[in-house]
């Protein structure tokens, strides 16, 4: 049977409606990375992180520990999220589009201003978080649109 205008409008309007979404939502992969061993350079990455192999293995560090994974969900209605890795606290803000505005804590003190990141499937960003006793990589993913 063929498609016409009356057929066709709840097919657009759910075609609509997804594209919309993909607007106003994102799911970001919070990935935490204890890194040591300054001034080396690794070898070889655990099995939990292959996924960032590449980074991981360009970096200054000599050995790297899976810190913990978590995935933050944001969206128009729920514009607010937050991760906890340790002592540093990430909150997110979304800002539309796969922007979220990025502060990050250590406790209740700000150690890094606000900033905004734009999101692109399969384009980590990375972040390098300095503690008083450990170094921790952050990865911040767009898991889905």
């Amino acid at each position: 049977m063929p498609m016409n205008l009356r057929t066709a409008k709840p097919f657009l309007l759910t075609a609509l409606l997804a594209c919309s979404a993909l607007a106003n939502a994102a799911t970001i992969e919070v990935q935490a990375v204890s890194a040591t061993e300054p001034g080396k350079h690794a070898a070889s990455c655990p099995m939990a992180l292959l996924k960032h192999k590449a980074a991981l293995l360009s970096s200054s560090y000599g050995a790297f520990a899976d810190a913990g994974k978590q995935s933050v969900q944001l969206s128009a209605a729920a514009p607010h999220a937050q991760a906890n890795l340790g002592a540093f606290n990430l909150e997110f803000t979304f800002k539309g589009a796969n922007k979220v505005e990025v502060i990050v804590k250590d406790g209740d003190k700000i150690i890094l201003a606000p900033f905004v990141l734009a999101f692109a499937k399969g384009k980590p960003r990375q972040l390098e978080l300095t503690g008083a006793t450990a170094t921790t990589l952050v990865f911040l993913s767009l898991e889905k649109e």
